[in-house]
């Protein structure tokens, strides 16, 4: 049981204008998905790239102004008369 089914095959003679039409427009649907995906994946790249730039800004931002425990020894270290360690209370007076 074959079907009857008729396939147009493409001698090079001559070219089927309806099967042309069809191929420019499924390749322009094709360009435009591929066009819009790529503008859309870069959105997101540039989107993500500013998120992490803004992050970035504000953790150094904290890290910079938030006195470590290194820094609150060096602190009391300049201000004792005596040296380190200070000889008796706080080394200030």
């Amino acid at each position: 049981m074959s079907p009857d089914l008729e396939l147009p095959v493409d001698t090079g003679e001559g070219v089927d204008s309806m099967a042309t039409q069809a191929d420019e427009a499924v390749m322009n649907a094709v360009m435009s998905g591929m066009a819009a995906e790529g503008a859309a994946s870069q959105a997101r790249r540039t989107a993500r790239f500013d998120q992490l730039a803004a992050d970035s800004a504000s953790m150094w931002a904290t890290a910079l102004t938030t006195p470590t425990v290194n820094m609150g020894l060096g602190f009391r270290v300049a201000q004792q008369s005596g040296g380190y360690p200070a000889k008796e209370g706080t080394g200030t007076g």
